[in-house]
């Protein structure tokens, strides 16, 4: 996906653009179902803001995902219950189900725009990173909180954990002093 309007398939055994899927605005992030049969893309701009898929083979549009107010920065795709998890402009993190296209939840705690995310290879988990300089770890099943990690000055190896349940640890025991 690029600033360019565009997303570009590739074949990657042997580097060479198989198709280019033309957008309204900027594509802000690309995710490809499990199966291998549809594209979702973050689009964010004037025009256009939301979720398109689009079907990898003959670049036929199957949905578009209104996202509300806020611009979506990312997107996951999860094989585990086919969700979409897409961090945004807003502080949170929306999921939605990839076949009705409906929202199904999201995920709210950072103090700043969500600019990445992750998943578990077991869907199990999510880790967020946000423009606040946090990094925030959920359990997926009930949205839940399970721990931060924050940055405590910028652009240094001084870090402090904290967990929903009270237990803090930092990089160095004079990187926080109470």
């Amino acid at each position: 996906g690029s600033a360019d309007r565009s997303c570009q398939v590739w074949e990657s055994s042997t580097w060479r653009p198989v198709v280019t899927l033309q957008q309204a605005d900027a594509v802000q992030g690309v995710a490809m179902s499990p199966d291998g049969e549809l594209l979702a893309m973050a689009i964010a701009g004037p025009d256009e803001k939301g979720l398109r898929l689009r079907r990898r083979d003959n670049q036929q549009d199957v949905r578009f995902m209104d996202v509300g107010p806020a611009m979506p920065l990312d997107l996951i795709w999860s094989a585990q219950g086919n969700k979409l998890y897409v961090p945004c402009s807003d502080k949170a993190v929306r999921v939605f189900d990839a076949g009705s296209g409906g929202q199904t939840g999201y995920f709210t705690g950072h103090g700043d725009w969500v600019h990445r995310g992750s998943l578990t290879a077991d869907g199990a988990r999510l880790v967020t990173a946000s423009a606040d300089g946090s990094v925030k770890l959920w359990n997926t099943a009930d949205g839940k909180l399970l721990a931060t990690l924050l940055q405590l000055t910028p652009r240094s190896d001084e870090w402090l954990i904290g967990t929903y349940a009270g237990y803090l640890m930092t990089s160095a025991p004079g990187a926080v002093t109470w």
